[in-house]
């Protein structure tokens, strides 16, 4: 039985290596951007903002948002970078994202603290499942608080984006699964 086990592990482990998740990685030839530039998105606050994505080869991109434009040439792979400058907390914004091979409209963006979390598995418990959790659920009415979680994923290597997913506000239709 032991063997078995060992066998069924190793096969897993070379799936997991070999066949990575298509739609994990930019494969399109329209214009595309990461999963967490998304409406409702935080950017952070007093840095420059890095936005990135990818596009058609040769293709001009202009990034917007808050008065501020910058433009960048994607290159042979389609992939573009562009540098806006800092802004102080405030919003909502939209970004504007546009390219001849299309647009993207992100609304309800703020600027101001992101943090990262991660940790053991009681970092995905669930507002819902918490003390009173049917309570804190109904009262959830903080559209400033934002939350993105990263889809689970085992790889071998960097990815270009995460599974699908995007940000979200905190009120009551979203924080039950709030963590």
């Amino acid at each position: 039985m032991y063997s078995f086990l060992r066998s069924a592990s190793v096969f897993c482990f070379l799936v997991a290596c070999f066949f990575q998740p298509a739609f994990s990685q930019h494969g399109g030839t329209g214009l595309s951007l990461p999963h967490f530039f998304s409406s409702h998105m935080v950017l952070q606050r007093d840095q420059p903002i890095r936005v990135w994505g990818w596009s058609g080869p040769d293709e001009t991109i202009s990034v917007k948002l808050a008065g501020n434009t910058a433009v960048a040439r994607t290159d042979d792979d389609g992939a573009w970078e562009v540098a806006l400058p800092a802004l102080k907390a405030g919003g909502p914004y939209k970004m504007e994202v546009r390219g001849m091979s299309g647009a993207k409209i992100l609304e309800d963006v703020l600027v101001g603290e992101v943090w990262l979390c991660s940790g053991q598995s009681n970092m995905e418990w669930p507002l819902s499942s918490a003390n009173d959790g049917a309570q804190e659920t109904a009262a959830a009415s903080h559209p400033q608080i934002r939350l993105f979680t990263v889809p689970r994923d085992m790889n071998t290597r960097p990815l270009e984006n995460t599974l699908p997913a995007q940000w979200e506000s905190c009120r009551p239709e979203t924080a039950a699964s709030f963590s």
